[in-house]
């Protein structure tokens, strides 16, 4: 009785152990699932996008869902904030116009057309198609987190992203990764993603309309419109190009002109001082967003290195013209650094100047080089006009002060003041003629003062003229 006791426990036993098992498995099976796909999305009238990070062992891949109008050539979007220096990843119908579409990774420098980079694959997933409407791509892209200067910061809430359409018109039809696109009218719409919400379990992710994902073309993006409502730039990057083009456009000039228009050069000298540390904080400002948002980080693009060595010719220009003033404050002699001062000065504006249209070319606002050069041309000819009326002043300054002009001001008519006359009818500044006795005039009258030509010195007849003294 005992042991049917203990067997029956034994079996309960074994019941609840089995269903246990099962409930944990089944548990397991429902939570895998429902495990939910990371995703970061942008979504509007005519695309959407949705970028998923994997965590673990993919550790350089991505996830995309991408869909965008067909009736567009080629479609595309790129990691950044412009076309230079991004990842882009460009959408176009295959050669047979079957099934998945072409999606070739390229990338670009200075607005040349993007070319297709090789050093990163892309597998087009299930469900990517072209139909009448539009293009739909799911794809898994591996070895895509970094490439050239550029790369994606995964741990950004406000990771820059863009899209372009291409024209409409005869469709590319194409599996070359690196077929030949026209350039898409307009500038690419931007955009900014949450790598953070972004990064979790691997795999396509979904479109989520109510996301974080924010439209850089709105207006109620602070971060976008800068300080003088620049639109499509980030607060960082438009106090940059604000600050450097103040100093070099405005500040650096009007140092200059204190220097030779007023004569200050404790001024020069302190307007000189704060153009420098404005220069100090655009260059400043430009290397945090430069790595902030992924904008060529190495500081390798034109823009950098002529930026980085504008500014140290700047610290030399201020270095040598403060020593050169203390020297002459010292010994009363000009120093021999000022030679060197006066070339990196101008110099270091000049390249300021070029570099504020690399810039401009850069951020891809081409229209506003015109703009920015104008301006520049109209202060040189403000300062020009300013300093060659101080050079006439001066001329006319210095012919009033010459021994010649001094003496006839005043040294000459000194030397007759014993003639004037105390009337006050009489000129006090003319000297009467000698009087002329009649018998020393040759028969003629004290009225008559004999004169000759002087080409009838020695035959010519004599010619008499009246003069009539002062009365």
């Amino acid at each position: 009785m005992a042991s049917l006791r203990l067997g029956s426990r034994a079996v309960a036993l074994g019941f609840v152990l089995l269903n246990s098992l099962l409930l944990t498995t089944f548990a397991a099976g429902n939570s895998t699932n429902t495990t939910t796909i990371a995703s970061s999305s942008y979504t509007n009238s005519d695309v959407k996008i949705a970028i998923n990070v994997p965590e673990g062992d993919q550790k350089t891949d991505l996830y995309f869902n991408f869909e965008a109008p067909a009736d567009h050539k080629w479609v595309g979007f790129g990691i950044g904030m412009t076309m230079d220096d991004s990842l882009m990843f460009v959408v176009y119908r295959s050669q047979d116009n079957q099934g998945e579409p072409t999606v070739s990774p390229r990338t670009t420098n200075y607005h040349n057309m993007p070319e297709f980079y090789n050093e990163t694959t892309v597998n087009v997933l299930e469900g990517s198609e072209v139909t009448n409407d539009k293009y739909v791509v799911r794809m898994h892209c591996k070895s895509c987190r970094n490439w050239g200067d550029g790369g994606l910061d995964t741990s950004g809430r406000r990771q820059r992203f863009f899209y372009a359409l291409g024209p409409s018109g005869d469709d590319i039809k194409s599996d070359d990764s690196n077929a030949r696109i026209d350039s898409h009218p307009g500038h690419p719409s931007q955009f900014m993603l949450d790598m953070v919400e972004a990064t979790g379990t691997n795999g396509v992710p979904a479109f989520e309309m109510n996301d974080d994902a924010s439209d850089d073309s709105g207006d109620d993006d602070d971060d976008r419109r800068g300080p003088f409502g620049s639109g499509d730039l980030s607060r960082g990057v438009a106090f940059h190009a604000f600050v450097m083009s103040f100093a070099f456009s405005i500040v650096f000039p009007l140092g200059y002109l204190f220097l030779r228009l007023f004569e200050r050069v404790w001024m020069h000298y302190s307007i000189q001082a704060f153009g420098t540390l404005l220069v100090f904080a655009g260059v400043g400002s430009g290397i945090m967003v430069s790595k902030r948002e992924n904008l060529s980080p190495n500081m390798t693009h034109p823009h950098q290195i002529v930026g980085i060595v504008a500014f140290v010719i700047v610290l030399a220009a201020l270095v040598l013209g403060g020593i050169g003033h203390v020297h002459f404050k010292k010994n009363g002699t000009p120093s021999p650094l000022m030679k060197g001062h006066r070339i990196v000065g101008p110099l270091s504006i000049t390249l300021g100047t070029v570099n504020a249209c690399l810039g401009l070319a850069w951020a891809g606002r081409t229209r506003a080089i015109v703009g920015y050069i104008v301006f520049d041309l109209i202060v040189i000819a403000i300062i020009g006009a300013l300093l060659f009326w101080n050079r006439k002043r001066n001329m006319r300054r210095n012919a009033r002060n010459t021994p010649a002009a001094q003496n006839f001001r005043g040294a000459n008519l000194a030397a007759y003041s014993h003639v004037r006359s105390g009337s006050a009818n009489e000129n006090q500044f003319s000297v009467p003629p000698p009087s002329y006795d009649s018998h020393r005039g040759n028969g003629h009258s004290e009225q008559h003062v004999p004169l000759r030509r002087f080409e009838q010195e020695q035959h010519g007849p004599t010619e008499y003229y009246s003069v009539q003294p002062n009365k």
